[in-house]
C-alpha cells in the first residue's frame, strides 16, 4: 500500500480538529481572533519552511524547491490564501449551527464534485465509471452517516 494515502487522511483529521478547536477557540475569544490566531500560527510556519528552504536547499526535498518570483505573480495566485481563510473561518462558523458531522457531509460532497471537475478539466483526467459509483457511494455513505 502506497504510505502517500496517509496524508490525505492526516489532512482530513486534521481540518476536523482545527474547525473544532477553532470553534471552542472562538466561543472564548471570538471567532475573528481565533482566525487571526491560527492565520498568524501559518504565517510563521510558512516563513520558517520557506527560510529553511532558501537557507538549506541541499537538504530540503525537490518538490519545496523553487524561488518567490514577483514577476511571475499573478491575480490567481492569492486564490489558495483566501480559500484557505475561508476554511479557517466557515468550518468553526458552521459547526455551532450544523454539528460537525453535516458540515463535514457538505465539506465531503463538496470534495467530491469538486474533485471529479478538477480532474476532468484542469488534470484532463476524464472520471472512469468506477470512479463515478464510488464517488456516489463515498457521498450516499456520508450523507447516511449524518441523517438525524
Amino acid at each position: 500500500m502506497n504510505w502517500m494515502l496517509a496524508v490525505p487522511v492526516l489532512v482530513g483529521a486534521m481540518t476536523v480538529l482545527q474547525g473544532g478547536l477553532n470553534k471552542h477557540l472562538g466561543s472564548s475569544m471570538g471567532l475573528a481572533a481565533a482566525v487571526l490566531l491560527t492565520c498568524l500560527v501559518t504565517t510563521v510556519i510558512g516563513l520558517a519552511l520557506y527560510a529553511w528552504v532558501r537557507v538549506s536547499p541541499s537538504i530540503a526535498p525537490d518538490f519545496l524547491q523553487g524561488e518567490f518570483n514577483w514577476q511571475a505573480f499573478r491575480w490567481w495566485m492569492v486564490c489558495p490564501g483566501l480559500f484557505g481563510f475561508g476554511i479557517v473561518i466557515g468550518i468553526p462558523w458552521a459547526i455551532p449551527e450544523l454539528g460537525a458531522a453535516k458540515v463535514f457531509v457538505g465539506i465531503v460532497a463538496a470534495q467530491l464534485v469538486g474533485s471529479l471537475v478538477w480532474d476532468a478539466f484542469v488534470e484532463h483526467n476524464s472520471p472512469s465509471t468506477m470512479r463515478l459509483l464510488g464517488a456516489a457511494i463515498t457521498l450516499l455513505g456520508a450523507v447516511i452517516a449524518s441523517w438525524e
